[in-house]
Formats: C-alpha cells, sequence, structure tokens
C-alpha cells in the first residue's frame, strides 16, 4: 500500500508540473472608435489644465490635440528668455495626426512631447511638455483623460 501511496504521490507531481499557471499579460488597450477625451493635467505650481483628443473612426489614429492652460504667476524656467512669471490663459491646438501603435501613441516635436497609453477603450494617461513661443517651459505634466 505504502508504495501504491507513494506512485499517487508522484502521478499529482507529475500532473501538477504539466499544468501552466502562468497567466498571459493581457492585451494593449483599443480605444473607442470616434471617442473624444478629454481630462486634466497634472497641477504644477501655478499651473492648471485641459487636455483634448479625438480617436479617429478607424481607431487607429488620434488627432485634434488642444491643451488649455490657465498660469497664475506661473514661473517658466529654461526658455528662450530665460526665467519668468506668466499669467493668464493659453489654449494651443495641433493639427497633427499620430498613430496608435499597440495601445499607444507619441509626438515628438522641437517644441512639444506628447505620449499616452490607453487604460481601457475610455480612458488614457500619459506625460505633455511644451516650449510656448515666449521660451515659457510648460511641464513635465502627467495627464489623465476619459471619453465617458
Amino acid at each position: 500500500m505504502p508504495r501504491l501511496s507513494l506512485m499517487l504521490a508522484v502521478l499529482a507531481l507529475l500532473i501538477a508540473a504539466c499544468v501552466d499557471t502562468t497567466t498571459t499579460p493581457e492585451r494593449p488597450a483599443v480605444p473607442e472608435p470616434g471617442g473624444r477625451f478629454t481630462g486634466s493635467l497634472e497641477a504644477l505650481p501655478g499651473l492648471t489644465g485641459t487636455i483634448t483628443f479625438e480617436i479617429s473612426a478607424s481607431g487607429a489614429q488620434v488627432s485634434g490635440l488642444t491643451v488649455e492652460f490657465v498660469a497664475d504667476e506661473y514661473q517658466c524656467g529654461h526658455g528662450s528668455n530665460g526665467s519668468h512669471v506668466v499669467s493668464g490663459g493659453h489654449s494651443i491646438a495641433w493639427d497633427a495626426t499620430v498613430p496608435i501603435r499597440d495601445g499607444a501613441f507619441d509626438l515628438d516635436l522641437d517644441t512639444t512631447k506628447w505620449h499616452g497609453v490607453f487604460d481601457s477603450a475610455t480612458a488614457a494617461q500619459g506625460t505633455f511638455w511644451h516650449i510656448g513661443r515666449s521660451g515659457c517651459e510648460y511641464g513635465p505634466m502627467t495627464w489623465e483623460a476619459d471619453s465617458r
């Protein structure tokens, strides 16, 4: 009888070793085609803002990026005009169309860097950085947006 118990124990170990217990990684989220995302930029001292963008009808591209800042004595630094303080509202729009690859997108221009990842079909997050015409540096900031 002990021999049967030993054989059953060995058989159980062999079966357990053959069972794949690893989980497959989640697939990247695919944004809702035609969705319009709106959200907030991480507040920096003296700077708040919103971000808006759209998803193409095919769901393969991001476009219509608009960022609106409200500066309240925001301390600009490292710009072409040196360090200075700005206040007031600023709205900036880009006509760029950015492809979505593996649930993410990147816009990489001389004065603008925008990166995003879709957490779900209706939620995204990322980073944003921009240098304005006056040389004022906005960011880097994080952002979150949804299409609800």
